[in-house]
């Protein structure tokens, strides 16, 4: 353990514990539509809070009693010494119970009585520390479900404060990590605001409102027939030439409205060429050959392309396309 601050000590989270009691086992048939509250493992999550599903699982009252000791309510704390991942990011976790309704616990999960003289908030907050979380990965047994044993748990170093500090400490913790949890909202939505506007900004382009000052300026107008002209001599090297069909009023009506000065046009009238992609062998495909493989997901919203995801690279000659 790091150094500590003078009057501080070295413990272990058995120091905080009075008891520890275990979760039910229901079977399947033991859950039911209505009675008590049943809470699993995944139920904990980080930063010290227990989530109700908005679906719940419950169990009947008469099973509930016969578990009795199992129940939570306001206020108790839990711990979850199991985790259906590998990664461990919930195992050891320690929450709090903040919901009126008692709840039965089950498998995985335990129930935490403390000592007195020691703070709730302080030993949930620990739990979800980098020295915690990197000791509690480090312990993890087994493979598909990991979990800690009991011992492990109780062995696990925690710095102990004196407990007027323990509270402070856990209030300030409270404070900021609610103005991190506040700034790490708007961070989030960023990205949906960011797509948004682009939209937004491509659907005023594309309507003619992003340069409707412009075009009242120069008068500007799209002849079609000019239109027509120039496609036909880009292609006059083909040796078949195919007139594109031409929209028609009836399908113009149910498009959305653009200026009067513009036109709708086909795909076809204004490319050269429209072909669909390819599947190349498996054997001709690798990071040894030269041409990037484009997939959809190469594809971005900002109009480029992206190989650094999973890049493919195809023979040259493999369809003699490029």
């Amino acid at each position: 353990m790091n150094e500590i601050p003078k009057g501080w000590a070295h413990s272990d989270i058995n120091t905080f514990i009075e008891s520890m009691i275990g979760g039910a086992s229901p079977k399947r048939e033991d859950y039911s539509k209505n009675g008590v509250l049943a809470l699993n493992k995944g139920d904990i999550k980080q930063s010290g809070l227990l989530s109700i599903k908005k679906e719940p699982k419950r169990v009947p009252s008469w099973f509930a009693e016969a578990h009795k000791n199992k129940l939570i309510e306001f206020g108790d704390i839990v711990v979850t010494l199991r985790d259906l991942s590998q990664k461990a990011d919930f195992l050891g976790l320690i929450a709090k119970y903040k919901h009126s309704e008692n709840a039965l616990i089950t498998q995985g999960m335990y129930k935490l009585n403390l000592w007195k003289g020691f703070s709730q908030n302080y030993l949930i907050h620990y739990s979800n520390s980098p020295q915690y979380r990197e000791t509690v990965k480090a312990e993890k047994v087994g493979v598909t479900q990991v979990h800690l044993r009991n011992d492990q748990f109780k062995d696990i170093a925690i710095p102990l404060p004196p407990l007027n500090e323990q509270i402070r400490i856990a209030d300030k913790l409270d404070s900021l990590l609610a103005k991190v949890d506040a700034a790490q909202k708007r961070l989030n939505n960023i990205p949906i605001l960011l797509k948004r506007f682009r939209q937004s900004v491509l659907a005023a382009a594309t309507s003619g409102e992003l340069t409707k000052e412009w075009r009242e300026i120069h008068k500007l107008k799209v002849n079609r027939a000019d239109v027509k002209k120039l496609h036909k001599a880009f292609i006059s090297s083909k040796k078949k030439y195919k007139q594109p069909i031409e929209i028609s009023e009836e399908t113009v009506k149910k498009l959305f409205k653009i200026p009067d000065e513009w036109s709708w046009f086909r795909a076809e009238e204004i490319c050269d060429l429209i072909t669909k992609g390819t599947t190349p062998p498996r054997d001709k495909m690798g990071q040894q050959y030269p041409i990037p493989y484009i997939k959809v997901y190469n594809l971005t919203f900002n109009g480029s392309l992206d190989f650094t995801v999973d890049p493919t690279f195809v023979d040259k000659n493999i369809h003699n396309k490029e």
